[in-house]
């Protein structure tokens, strides 16, 4: 028995795949999306680019016949960015706003950039950042020290 509902949750899962899958903008930018099923629950885990995206993937998850219930874990780049920066501004160990910080993100991986006033600034910001639930990795290409004049 355990064997044969073992064997039904991969075989969901697969067809849980090719269904998002087939949405081109998924498939084309290979979206590391993980699919997990136990007894027709379907969990959805990994990183997109847009939220709409995220929307596509749970609405052709929940049309896999055999799916009861689809949940949506994944997160979309727009997400994380916004997340990301409001964590950067509210830390009391950077305090740092989009004026002085760019803050990129595809498909997870936050990319920051920018000048900061001190190298423990930088490093703080890098651990925030990493600490938003969803990010997988950061690089931090911030730079320490003060704009000089210049012509």
């Amino acid at each position: 028995m355990i064997g044969q509902q073992n064997n039904d949750n991969r075989r969901l899962e697969a067809e849980v795949r090719r269904a998002i899958l087939s949405y081109e903008p998924l498939r084309a930018l290979y979206c590391p999306v993980t699919v997990q099923a136990h007894d027709g629950r379907v969990r959805l885990e990994g990183a997109v680019r847009t939220f709409i995206m995220k929307q596509m993937a749970g609405e052709l998850a929940q049309r896999v016949p055999g799916v009861l219930e689809v949940q949506n874990e994944l997160v979309s780049d727009t997400e994380l960015q916004l997340l990301v920066a409001q964590r950067l501004a509210q830390d009391p160990g950077t305090r740092l706003l989009t004026t002085d910080v760019s803050i990129r993100c595809f498909l997870g991986t936050i990319h920051l950039r920018g000048r900061v006033d001190s190298p423990a600034r930088k490093e703080a910001a890098a651990k925030v950042a990493a600490e938003v639930e969803g990010v997988r990795q950061v690089v931090n290409e911030l730079v320490v020290g003060e704009e000089t004049g210049g012509s």
